[in-house]
């Protein structure tokens, strides 16, 4: 069983079965669009942080409207505007989130040392988990060599892309689980 604390959500999603799931992070203001329209034809969204405002997951509409987010280390009251602290106030900074098959546990990832090189803290930190998503390096990376999967979808928005915007779907069928990867062309950051 993964440890919960007054830090972590949980979520329970296996009486939805079969899912298409978009993994994204680090939107940093806005998300790209080919990103939104992968969500639009996903079932759930999943935010692993630095979302730097609601409007950024007011624009993620996944077929069932589930968006799940986490606080990433640039999500704190001086970067959202002021009238969306209340909302700022309610995402955590880790969610568990229960589907068919196993649990996907998502952090940002900034609070463990050397992430950018090393992300295997995390598979021992939640070693229940099938999944484990996060973000913070702005790198895209998938371990799927041992449980749990170690995800990153690098960068949902339009900064520090790396070459271009990039997201995973998770496709669930039944206890059988599979990621897609997905990179959109660099576009140029709104002023």
């Amino acid at each position: 069983m993964i440890d919960l604390d007054q830090t972590t959500k949980h979520y329970d999603l296996r009486s939805h079965g079969d899912l298409e799931i978009a993994i994204v992070a680090d939107t940093h203001g806005q998300i790209d669009p080919g990103v939104l329209q992968l969500i639009s034809q996903s079932d759930v969204a999943l935010h692993a942080g630095d979302i730097l405002g609601a409007a950024v997951l007011e624009s993620m509409s996944p077929r069932l409207g589930i968006v799940i987010a986490v606080c990433g280390n640039n999500d704190y009251a001086m970067t959202w505007p002021k009238e969306e602290h209340g909302i700022l106030n309610q995402i955590p900074e880790v969610a568990v989130v229960d589907c068919v098959g196993g649990a996907i546990v998502i952090e940002h990832g900034h609070l463990l040392h050397n992430i950018e090189t090393n992300h295997y803290p995390l598979a021992y930190k939640y070693p229940d988990a099938r999944m484990v998503v996060y973000g913070h390096t702005h790198v895209q990376r998938l371990d799927q060599d041992s449980p749990p999967w170690l995800v990153n979808p690098g960068v949902a928005g339009l900064t520090r892309t790396n070459g271009g915007a990039s997201c995973y779907q998770l496709r669930i069928q039944s206890e059988h689980w599979s990621i897609d990867e997905y990179r959109f062309a660099q576009i140029k950051r709104a002023s």
